[in-house]
């Protein structure tokens, strides 16, 4: 992996780590069945943060800038696996760990492309268990698994 890419993100304040199990296609009101594609994989990545973010930090300051590190990497399950995204990220300190999965899984719930399974772990800054740990694990297949389009870097003030 391109080592400026990885100190990049390595810089970022991170302490959370999350995964979201994606369903492999939705059945629309006609009975039609839409498969996750890259398209629909990052509208529902980008709903998703954009979504959990905003009750994180509030509307006013969502409106007016405030976000918070947001890092989607996209993973297809092995064999019979569900796809899913790990999420690096932030989580306040003003929230406990119940209100801050109450408020993640509220809104995951909504998604169409979401499935039910939602795993969230402090990334722990220790020899076994780091940011450099956790950021490797996301890029195991490449860079390419890395969704910029769905992500945020830093905080705007």
């Amino acid at each position: 992996m391109n080592t400026h890419y990885k100190d990049w993100l390595a810089q970022l304040d991170l302490n959370t780590s999350i995964t979201v199990t994606l369903k492999k296609a939705v059945e629309d009101e006609r009975g039609y069945w839409s498969p996750l594609d890259r398209h629909r994989l990052l509208v529902t990545a980008c709903k998703l943060r954009d979504r959990f973010i905003r009750k994180l930090v509030g509307r006013a300051n969502f409106d007016k800038g405030e976000r918070l590190p947001f890092l989607v990497f996209y993973e297809v399950g092995q064999f019979d696996q569900r796809p899913h995204i790990h999420i690096l990220t932030n989580k306040p300190d003003k929230f406990n760990d119940i209100e801050y999965r109450t408020h993640l899984t509220n809104t995951a719930i909504k998604l169409d492309y979401i499935y039910n399974h939602i795993q969230i772990q402090p990334i722990q800054y220790s020899q076994y268990s780091s940011k450099d740990y956790a950021l490797n694990y996301c890029l195991k297949t490449g860079t390419e698994a890395f969704l910029p389009e769905a992500s945020f870097y830093a905080s705007i003030h």
